[in-house]
């Protein structure tokens, strides 16, 4: 079993992998939020990092909290289910609940003038938190 404390570590030591080696948020277009498509998305892990500057240059991502777009949602992170087993009323999210909620919150990112991009910025054994980062489009 993993501890809260050991996946923070390890959301700190991916944060600094993945600035070394470049990576930057996944950006999903409408298309990949549907069934068919959600099968082949894979969000980068990032690791616990606020902001991101795409290696070749601006633009700048910077984390948001997710309830300043969701305001009933509980987390300042997705909470989702990685295992596969997770229900429908847990506090973790469904890998099918979260595709649902990515619709709505998509569409209030682009509402307010941004681009959405996701990121893992801690994995447990069974759960991961996926950052929200926006930047101005």
């Amino acid at each position: 079993m993993i501890t809260a404390a050991q996946a923070q570590a390890e959301g700190r030591r991916q944060a600094v992998v993945s600035a070394q080696e470049k990576r930057i948020p996944l950006v999903l277009w409408p298309e990949d939020l549907t069934a068919d498509g959600w099968e082949s998305v894979r969000i980068p892990h990032l690791g616990d990092r606020p902001a991101i500057r795409h290696p070749f240059g601006p633009p700048m991502w910077k984390r948001a909290d997710v309830r300043d777009f969701l305001p009933t949602y509980p987390y300042k992170w997705f909470f989702v289910d990685s295992s596969g087993m997770g229900e429908e009323g847990e506090a973790a999210l469904t890998v099918d609940g979260f595709r649902q909620l990515l619709i709505e919150f998509q569409a209030k990112v682009r509402e307010d003038g941004y681009e959405l991009g996701l990121g893992i910025a801690e994995a447990g054994q069974f759960q991961v938190h996926v950052a929200a980062y926006v930047r101005s489009v």
